[in-house]
């Protein structure tokens, strides 16, 4: 049997197969997974818009608009909403289970082991109606000076941010919510440290429940005025005392714009 001795060229084509091989699968992969991802974007995206129908009208609230949906593989968050695009970022790894559950993962270690799909896109759509409430009132009061990147932002105000889109999420998931005022820290809730999710999430629904349902105003005008005016607790006032002087402020603020017939 004759031998034939491979050519130089022949011996670098098959060098460059193989090391070029794993790059194209990768490629592939890639490809595929940001198909994968695409679907699960627009299957979240047309759940949401079923959401925002049942807020709408449990609330009484007006998404005059949709955010984007983009979904992620990460290992940090289940949902988060980019007020600079105007979009909900979905972890792929929190909806992959049949039941939307998230893994048991560290994405569970500081938050309750349960949540579901529906429940993070109320919760996002919560920060996402305070960002449209933000730009709406910049619309019709031109240098007006809402900033609900402040409101998101402050240390002593994220409590209310999140308190707002907690409250979007449980008339989703229908928990009740049995955070009591002792709860609170008292009297430094303050910037030193991060509290704990209880305080901020259940402790920040019943702080925006508590002044929407005392004030007799509609939850939209509870928004507006906290995003409108970026309300801070003073060094010494505890929470609950906090609560009471904005109760006051809001009711004081739409008495006399009802005067002004505005």
């Amino acid at each position: 049997m004759k031998l034939v001795r491979p050519t130089i060229s022949a011996i670098v084509g098959v060098l460059a197969v193989a090391l070029l091989s794993p790059v194209y699968n990768f490629k592939i992969e890639r490809k595929q997974e940001k198909s994968a991802n695409r679907s699960l974007a627009n299957l979240s995206a047309y759940q949401m818009n079923k959401i925002e129908k049942k807020l709408e009208f449990v609330l009484g609230v007006n998404f005059e608009e949709d955010p984007s949906v983009l979904v992620v593989s990460r290992d940090d968050f289940c949902g988060q909403y980019d007020d600079d695009k105007n979009r909900i970022i979905l972890n792929k790894e929190c909806l992959v289970n049949d039941d939307s559950s998230i893994k048991k993962s560290k994405l569970a270690v500081n938050g309750p082991g349960n949540f579901n799909l529906d429940w993070i896109l109320a919760h996002e759509l919560g920060h996402f109606y305070v960002d449209l409430t933000d730009q709406r009132i910049k619309l019709v009061n031109s240098g007006d000076n809402s900033n609900s990147k402040k409101f998101f932002n402050n240390c002593k105000t994220r409590f209310i941010s999140e308190g707002i889109a907690n409250v979007f999420e449980k008339h989703i998931s229908e928990d009740k919510n049995d955070f009591e005022d002792s709860e609170y820290l008292l009297p430094d809730f303050n910037c030193r440290e991060l509290v704990s999710r209880r305080q901020i999430y259940n402790g920040g629904q019943k702080f925006v429940n508590d002044i929407m349902q005392d004030s007799g105003y509609s939850f939209n005008e509870g928004i507006e005025y906290l995003v409108r005016f970026n309300p801070c607790p003073n060094d010494e006032e505890t929470i609950p005392a906090f609560r009471e002087r904005l109760k006051l402020e809001m009711k004081n603020y739409y008495f006399k714009k009802l005067g002004e017939g505005k």
